[in-house]
């Protein structure tokens, strides 16, 4: 059997880093803006940050998921908890928590990605379907940090998920255009 731990092993935090700073080298060169989904580490945010107070037009979101649950987790809840980037260790899901509650992560979005049953049943974790069904969940979680002691009001959970994502993504036409 190719596990959990195997499969998060193979999607290192380094390589998420690595991701978003050639992304971002790439930004900066074609002057293009830019917008990072699922991050997953504190460190990834940091580099984000870092390029905003460079001048360069990013964003990122990170996912309910990773505000939630950690490696443990997926260790307990198995081929459901499958995600890319995966679950990361309680430390990093502190980090990533913490970069929310400080302003550095500038939405919620969801990794909705359902599937059937049985594409979530397999002894290979690199063939189990990857995602996670969380659509319903991103206001919930920031609900649910708020209600576990951290700094954060569930007030903020509706400005990460629609008012963020409006200003943020900038679409071309607004409503009443």
């Amino acid at each position: 059997m190719i596990g959990i731990d195997d499969y998060a092993v193979s999607r290192p935090v380094q390589a998420e880093v690595e991701a978003v700073s050639r992304a971002i080298l790439y930004s900066e060169i074609t002057g293009c803006r830019l917008h990072f989904v699922h991050i997953s580490s504190a460190r990834a945010v940091d580099v984000i940050q870092a390029a905003k107070r460079k001048g360069l037009d990013v964003s990122l979101e990170t996912c309910p998921h990773y505000l939630l649950y950690n490696h443990d987790d997926f260790r307990k809840l198995g081929a459901v908890a499958k995600c890319a980037p995966p679950l990361r260790s309680k430390e990093e899901q502190r980090g990533v928590v913490g970069r929310l509650i400080d302003g550095s992560i500038d939405m919620i979005s969801s990794d909705h990605s359902p599937c059937e049953w049985k594409d979530k049943v397999n002894d290979n974790m690199f063939k189990v379907w990857g995602g996670i069904s969380g659509g319903q969940f991103s206001l919930m979680s920031v609900i649910e940090l708020a209600g576990s002691g951290a700094s954060c009001a569930a007030e903020e959970g509706g400005r990460m998920d629609g008012e963020s994502a409006r200003r943020t993504l900038r679409p071309c036409r607004q409503r009443g255009d």
